[in-house]
């Protein structure tokens, strides 16, 4: 037997064939639908891939026991016999509502390793979805180093630069012809004299941007934290007022961590301290905990920059909440958002429409392409 790589298509193709050699309409659209599902909202679970294929290829309660005969068949190292079990007593309750609040997550391949090629050959998913549990778990940032982060230091410069655009009440010395006249110096540069000589200038000084980054770093954010990290420790080196925190399903506040003299530092420091790297994610709890640790400090010239795809298994209502909270007393909240812009994706999951209402601006945050459009949704 020679090994052969055989993938989610090749097996959905064939479990498509076998249905309709049993007498379903299992078509060319039937089969494309439940490829064109899995692979733009995720294998979620065992149920709700049974759910999927049986709302997409069952038309008539009575080819239910027909369908999970072959569901079994095709899918035994993946399915959960209590998913079938007395299947035809939840035709009403079940038929076409099980497994329709589906996630959006892009499946590349799905292969057992190492498997040799036969008929039917099981299939699992290896992928990292939303998920509730807390992680413990180190990582080691600094494999991930690469050096194509130079553009980052200019985002960082222009970010600080707009973000500080907020005169003070403190003046200092204007070296140009703009500006009010320091009388102040004006009388001690020019006393003796009959006429003035110097007309000194004074102007407003620019006050440091209050900045808050919260970074999620969730298992479906695993393809993006080391951009926005290496975003958020440049911008940390431009800002003093300024706060980084990182969550997923606890909130760990890395500010002082970023402060080390090289990024190299930076994050050897912060894999070492942080272990909740590439779990599950609650965005509400999360900004409950931000919002008392920092209650004395968001004010009306600070800015939230909000990092996450989204996906999240708290309540949405929380999320919504502290979001309102935050903005009552903030000056500008902004949700970066690494698969905004992304081919037929939409932001449809409960927390970001929960979310819509205190939001000032969701920006695409997909690569350096992305992050060099935020300057541009802060001034507007």
């Amino acid at each position: 037997m020679t090994s052969k790589r055989y993938d989610l298509i090749h097996h959905l193709v064939a479990f498509g064939k076998q249905l309709r050699l049993d007498g379903f309409l299992s078509g060319h659209s039937e089969v494309c639908d439940s490829v064109r599902i899995l692979f733009d909202y995720g294998l979620m679970d065992q149920e709700s891939t049974y759910w999927v294929l049986r709302a997409v290829f069952v038309t008539r309660p009575d080819e239910i026991p027909a369908f999970d005969r072959q569901f079994r068949r095709f899918w035994s190292f993946y399915v959960d016999a209590g998913i079938l079990e007395n299947s035809e007593d939840r035709v009403q309750s079940k038929l076409f509502t099980g497994g329709k609040n589906f996630r959006r997550k892009i499946i590349h391949e799905v292969a057992k390793p190492n498997v040799d090629h036969q008929e039917f050959v099981k299939v699992y998913p290896l992928m990292n979805l939303a998920s509730e549990y807390e992680v413990n778990r180190e990582r080691d940032l600094a494999q991930t180093l690469r050096d194509d982060h130079f553009d980052l230091r200019e985002i960082a410069e222009r970010v600080v630069r707009l973000l500080s655009d907020r005169p003070g009440r403190r003046f200092v010395p204007s070296y140009s012809s703009k500006g009010r006249i320091d009388l102040r110096k004006l009388m001690s540069r020019n006393a003796g004299m009959e006429e003035p000589l110097f007309l000194p200038r004074k102007r407003r000084k620019l006050n440091t941007p209050n900045i808050v980054m919260m970074l999620d770093v969730s298992g479906s954010m695993d393809n993006y934290v080391e951009l926005l990290l290496r975003l958020a420790y440049e911008i940390r080196k431009r800002s003093k007022r300024i706060k980084v925190f990182i969550f997923s399903t606890v909130l760990s506040d890395i500010t002082n961590e970023l402060g080390a003299a090289t990024y190299e530092q930076a994050i050897a420091i912060i894999s070492e301290r942080v272990t909740h790297w590439s779990g599950g994610t609650k965005i509400g709890a999360c900004l409950y905990k931000l919002r008392k640790t920092l209650k004395n400090e968001i004010d009306r010239h600070s800015t939230l920059l909000l990092m996450s795809d989204g996906w999240d298994t708290g309540e949405p209502r929380d999320v919504a909440m502290e979001l309102r909270s935050i903005k009552r007393k903030a000056k500008k909240i902004m949700w970066l958002n690494p698969l905004l812009g992304t081919d037929g994706y939409e932001q449809s999951t409960r927390s970001l429409v929960a979310a819509f209402g205190a939001v000032d601006t969701f920006v695409p945050a997909r690569n350096i392409s992305d992050l060099s459009k935020l300057p541009e949704f802060i001034s507007r």
